[in-house]
């Protein structure tokens, strides 16, 4: 279906299309990655006071 377009828009417009998409692509898997990390991150940091909590019980009073 693309092709249809190809010779009103050119080779370059192609070229650009194409670009654009990996750019948009590129971003949403930055993003992806950034959300899975901080999901991660706040995962151990709940392990990590969970354990922390169990571990130490009630010293303080």
């Amino acid at each position: 279906m693309i092709f249809q377009w190809l010779p009103i828009v050119g080779l370059g417009g192609l070229v650009l299309f194409v670009a654009v998409q990996c750019v948009v692509a590129w971003r949403q898997a930055v993003h992806t990655a950034r959300r899975a990390a901080s999901v991660a991150a706040l995962h151990i940091a709940a392990r990590q006071y969970v354990a922390s909590a169990h571990e130490g019980g009630d010293r303080n009073g």
